[in-house]
Order: C-alpha cells, then sequence, then structure tokens
C-alpha cells in the first residue's frame, strides 16, 4: 500500500527523502503523487501546453503518426526505433536496418526544402531543434521556424520541437524556441529536466490533447517519485529569471573569449551557439583537439560531421572556468591543428 502524501502540486513541497519513502513505480493511468508535482511547474512556463506524461526518457519520440514524419539533416533525435528514423546519420541507423518506414528528410534552415516535402494530406508531423546539437551547435537561421510554422499551419501538420539538448535554460532563456517566437505543437524534453536523473516529459497543446485517451501511451517508470521530487527542484532553479540571465552572460562571454582566443588560428572558420551550446568549426576532424583538451583537465566533443569542437559546459559554470576554457581551447588547437 503506497502512504499518501499532502502534496500541493503548486508549491512542490515534496522533498527527495518523502519521494523515497513513497511509490518507487505507479501504472500509467494512476494519478502519480510526482506527477502532480512536476507538471504544474511545467505548465505555469508554456503558452497552451499539456504534460501527458513523464517518463524515463527513452520513449520520447516513439509515438506514431498517421503518415509521413519530416525531419532534417544533421538531426539528432535520439537511438530507439521510431526517433533513429529522424536522425540524420547513417552510422547510428545502420546496425538496426531496416528502420520505420515513413520518414522524409529535407535540408536543415532551408525552407523552400522544407516547403517541397511538407504536404497536406500527407505529412503528420515536422520535428526540428532550435539548435541543432549533435548536429554542430547551430543555430535556426532567422524565418526558418516561423516558416515552418507557417507550412504545417497550411498543411495540417504538427510541429514538434526537440528540446532534449537546447531546452530548459541551455540557450540562456527557458526554452530554446523562444529566442525566434514561435511555439511549437508539441515539445519533448529530457536530460536538463532532473539534473542528470532519467526523465522525459512532452508538452503538448490543446488540439493534440484532445485526441489522446487513457492508455494510448505507457511507460514502466513514468511519472518516479524520487526522479520527479529532484525535477521540480531542479526546474525551480532553471527557471529563475536571474539564473537565465547568468547563463546568457556566460555564453555571450565564452563565445566572446573563444573568438579572441582563436583567431590567430587559420583552421578555425566559426565559433556559433546561443547560451551555453556552443560549437567551434574547424577544416579538419576534431578528434585529437578532444583528446589533447581532456589531458589539460578539459572535457569537450565532437559534432556535426566530427570537425566541430562541441562546449556544453554546466549552466552553473562560472566566469573564471569559461576564461580558463578559452586559454586551453587556444593552447590544445595550436597544437592539434595540421601545419
Amino acid at each position: 500500500m503506497v502512504p499518501p502524501i499532502d502534496l500541493d502540486p503548486l508549491s512542490c513541497a515534496l522533498t527527495v527523502d518523502a519521494a523515497v519513502g513513497a511509490c518507487k513505480h505507479v501504472g500509467s493511468l494512476l494519478v502519480a503523487c510526482s506527477y502532480a508535482c512536476i507538471s504544474p511547474l511545467l505548465l505555469l512556463q508554456c503558452t497552451d501546453p499539456n504534460v501527458p506524461y513523464l517518463v524515463d526518457g527513452t520513449s520520447l519520440l516513439q509515438a506514431s503518426a498517421p503518415y509521413e514524419i519530416v525531419s532534417f539533416t544533421n538531426a539528432f533525435h535520439g537511438r530507439t526505433l521510431g526517433a533513429l528514423a529522424l536522425t540524420y546519420k547513417e552510422q547510428y541507423k545502420t546496425p538496426f536496418l531496416p528502420i520505420m518506414p515513413g520518414h522524409v528528410m529535407a535540408e536543415y534552415n532551408n525552407l523552400e526544402s522544407a516547403a517541397a516535402v511538407i504536404k497536406k494530406g500527407k505529412t503528420a508531423a515536422v520535428f526540428v531543434e532550435p539548435v541543432q546539437g549533435e548536429g554542430g551547435c547551430t543555430p535556426s537561421v532567422t524565418g526558418f521556424l516561423k516558416g515552418l510554422r507557417q507550412l504545417c499551419d497550411e498543411a495540417g501538420a504538427l510541429l514538434v520541437f526537440d528540446e532534449v539538448q537546447c531546452g530548459l535554460g541551455r540557450t540562456g532563456k527557458l526554452w530554446g524556441y523562444e529566442a525566434y517566437g514561435v511555439e511549437p505543437d508539441l515539445m519533448t524534453l529530457a536530460k536538463p529536466l532532473a539534473g542528470g536523473l532519467p526523465i522525459g516529459a512532452v508538452l503538448i497543446k490543446q488540439k493534440v490533447a484532445d485526441t489522446m485517451k487513457p492508455g494510448d501511451h505507457g511507460s514502466t517508470f513514468a511519472g518516479n517519485p524520487l526522479v520527479c521530487a529532484t525535477a521540480c527542484t531542479v526546474f525551480d532553479t532553471i527557471a529563475d529569471p536571474a539564473f537565465l540571465a547568468s547563463v546568457d552572460a556566460k555564453g555571450e562571454r565564452l563565445r566572446a573569449g573563444l573568438r579572441a582566443a582563436l583567431a590567430g588560428n587559420k583552421h578555425v572558420k566559426e565559433v556559433r551557439g546561443l547560451g551555453l551550446l556552443v560549437g567551434v568549426q574547424l577544416d579538419f576532424m576534431a578528434g585529437p583537439v578532444v583528446d589533447a583538451a581532456r589531458a589539460e583537465g578539459l572535457l569537450i566533443i565532437t559534432a556535426g560531421k566530427g570537425d566541430v569542437v562541441r562546449l556544453v559546459p554546466p549552466l552553473t559554470v562560472t566566469e573564471a572556468e569559461v576564461d580558463h576554457c578559452c586559454e586551453v581551447l587556444a593552447k590544445v588547437l595550436q597544437k592539434a591543428s595540421p601545419q
């Protein structure tokens, strides 16, 4: 028997200790104390969404569509089979062929390419990252997301923003799409929501919620109380306007510092990104740079075709750490660049 917990959903007074002593698992059709805790927080930050379910991070993008789903070049949406079909890199797909049918790829940041494949009566949904992470830390260009919104409205298709990487403060705004003034019909969230513990959420507009009924979606670990209690605290921290302003300022400092420190390196083609999602475009494979940086105590990773250095520091990174990062990266790039 699950012990009752007196919980005010809006105050989210459930502590981690209380969660540990409460239910560890609830079925998808039960109203969990954890669900009541985290849902209002997300609802308060969105215009017209619902939070129909919280999952363990692996089934966010597996909802089936009546017909075609559109995604974009360099996209990364996940490694489960449904999400994998929308992902760009063939190296991820090859071991799992055949991939789910009914998918069409268009060119990222190219509205003409998108318009050629988004068709009324054929396209069910369009998936896009407002800022691509795995694809190379590439922000959407001005007008691209607005154009997709118009194309989807005209075609009667749903516009889905994948904010697993760029959402929840990463760009200096709570949601990545806020930089563009465009709202999706659905939005996927995961990694940052519980500070590293496994969680995911899908926020949906009312018109989408109205088509769903109990039992349409299920998940073994949906609404885990321990994880959701953590998510309440994490969300409160990230959603604070002062915290978001600090992320934005540190992102500006990082990009400006990198541009200054790397200005003399002819192999550096661009420093780009939003907030603390930053990419350094090189004209050679970045693997050796990653190895050299790790030896100096700097953790970075590649992105894009392998020729982008991806920097995704903690949102709590200090200004001193940002400056140190720029110094170290300039040093290791000088050593690792082709002569």
